[in-house]
């Protein structure tokens, strides 16, 4: 799918794929292409790669320190899936997207991932605390990816290592990585998926197409400044822009 996608040879999947990432409206549930799609696209290769080079990606996404001169092997699994009682005697089944574990000089280190794909997709009221009920196990982190993050994950999060990611700061990390030269195959890996995510809208924003300035204004600053919204937990704007003098 990532090779279909980037060559253009997917146009349906991909033009859902760029719709629903953009312009998603309340209220619509369809579900083409899958989150679980994406998920398995994104992540799947990964399984594949050097451990190190996947724990530092790991470690970039949870903003952490990344250690060196280490021996790693890793391990991910897809939709695991547990029944459980909840806190409200009622039966539930917990599904996280991905469950990333490494074993870092000998010691367990675990990633429970949740993906949401949409302007407005987020996570179900008590899914993030079922997923951490169920799954954390030693040293966990959870890292949460979506198109914007809802305001209810930071009062979720309390004092938990749980992190936060929009996509277009995850793009950030992979724009970085792709300039990373230590394993081959993590470097093409990265160069491809930053063509795959800016086939799915996930862009930089680089410049306006033009900007023009009536002759008959005068300003004492002429200074301007590019604003990099991909740092800022923005969704994307659509905004009319317009000078007024005076």
């Amino acid at each position: 799918m990532l090779h279909a996608v980037i060559h253009g040879k997917s146009s349906r999947w991909l033009k859902d794929a760029k719709k629903k990432f953009s312009t998603q409206s309340e209220g619509n549930h369809q579900r083409i292409p899958r989150e679980d799609e994406i998920t398995s696209t994104i992540f799947g290769v990964m399984k594949y790669l050097d451990s190190k080079a996947i724990y530092r990606f790991f470690r970039l996404l949870s903003r952490q320190d990344i250690p060196n001169n280490i021996h790693i092997t890793h391990e991910i699994v897809f939709w695991s899936r547990k029944q459980h009682k909840w806190k409200d005697k009622s039966i539930k089944i917990t599904e996280p997207d991905l469950l990333v574990s490494f074993c870092v000089d000998g010691k367990k280190e675990n990633y429970i991932i949740e993906l949401k794909w949409g302007i407005n997709s987020h996570f179900m009221e008590d899914q993030l605390e079922r997923e951490w009920e169920n799954f954390q196990e030693g040293k966990t982190c959870l890292i949460y990816i979506a198109s914007s993050i809802h305001p209810n994950f930071y009062e979720k999060k309390k004092n938990y290592p749980w992190y936060a990611i929009t996509w277009l700061q995850f793009l950030e990390i992979v724009l970085a990585e792709c300039n990373n030269a230590e394993s081959k195959n993590y470097h093409i890996y990265m160069n491809d998926l930053k063509l795959f995510l800016e086939k799915l809208n996930i862009k930089r924003f680089n410049s306006f197409p033009f900007l023009r300035i009536p002759s008959y204004l005068t300003w004492d600053n002429k200074t301007f400044e590019l604003v990099n919204f991909t740092r800022i937990n923005v969704t994307q704007l659509k905004n009319q822009w317009k000078i007024n003098n005076g």
